[in-house]
């Protein structure tokens, strides 16, 4: 379970460092919608995963709003 939240964690950070472009809100909400994609995608149907993309797109949201 480790593994995987690490592998989203890190999916997320790849994913926000690729999207520079974007302001910082939208940023989180293409890498919150790309989890969930992964989620969706995954054969166990795991609410946890729905969950760490939940507290995921927060803390993102939380710094985005700190760099601003």
């Amino acid at each position: 379970m480790k593994m995987f939240r690490l592998l989203i964690l890190s999916i997320l950070f790849l994913t926000s460092l690729s999207a520079e472009d974007l302001d910082p809100a939208a940023q989180c909400e293409e890498t919150y919608n790309t989890c969930l994609a992964k989620c969706d995608a995954a054969e166990d149907g795991s609410e946890t995963c729905y969950s760490d993309c939940d507290a995921a797109y927060e803390k993102c949201l939380s710094l985005a709003q700190e760099n601003s």
